[in-house]
């Protein structure tokens, strides 16, 4: 299992994140940015300029009035999302190689948006809630399955299926059968990109 697992994580070292990512977290990690600089980084890149206005213009938020502008986007979403959103756009983009069979990225994206949307309504509605640490949590819950897609493809997918004729939780055949789950992988993962601690250990 340690070995599996470590064949796991080497392989989600060596993920290169997309560019316009990489720029965002270097303006955001600045004291001193500007909501221009951000915009101007994200506008560089079309497709998560699209994906954002897509994103901003959805019934998930149901903001009145059509959003055009990524610096509207921006104001409205704030920096937060944006990065949060961003880095899921990225991780897309990274595995949109995958294989259809073991995962469909343009479901994979809804979903996450959806969990992430919903999880900060929820958060809304008790005092004292970090709404925006569970939208990141709900946008990257299901990040660990992407890496072992890529790093144990047959793997993955011999659990896909068990899970699937044995009618159980994915979640179970795969510590059974691998000896770990997507959870901990995504925990890993998030540990590894040293976001927040809390992060990684609700993932």
């Amino acid at each position: 299992m340690d070995s599996i697992l470590g064949n796991v994580m080497e392989a989600a070292r060596l993920v290169s994140m997309p560019d316009v990512y990489l720029r965002l977290k270097n303006i955001l990690d600045d004291p001193d940015f500007t909501m221009a600089e951000v915009a101007v980084v994200i506008s560089q890149d079309p497709a998560t300029t699209l994906r954002l206005l897509r994103m901003v213009n959805s019934s998930f938020y149901g903001f009145k009035g059509k959003v055009e502008t990524i610096s509207r986007a921006i104001t409205l979403l704030g920096t937060q999302q944006v990065h949060d959103l961003v880095l899921a756009t990225s991780v897309a983009q990274v595995f949109k190689g995958l294989s259809p069979d073991l995962m469909d990225m343009r479901k994979f994206w809804q979903s996450s948006v959806y969990c992430a949307v919903t999880s900060r309504m929820l958060a809304s509605l008790v005092a004292g809630c970090d709404k925006e640490r569970l939208f990141v949590a709900g946008l990257l819950r299901d990040i660990g399955h992407l890496f072992m897609y890529q790093a144990i493809p047959d793997l993955s997918e011999q659990a896909i299926l068990a899970a699937r004729e044995a009618g159980e939780p994915l979640h179970t055949i795969e510590r059974t059968l691998i000896g770990f789950d997507y959870a901990k992988v995504g925990a890993e993962v998030l540990r590894t990109w040293s976001l927040p601690e809390s992060l990684w250990l609700i993932t």
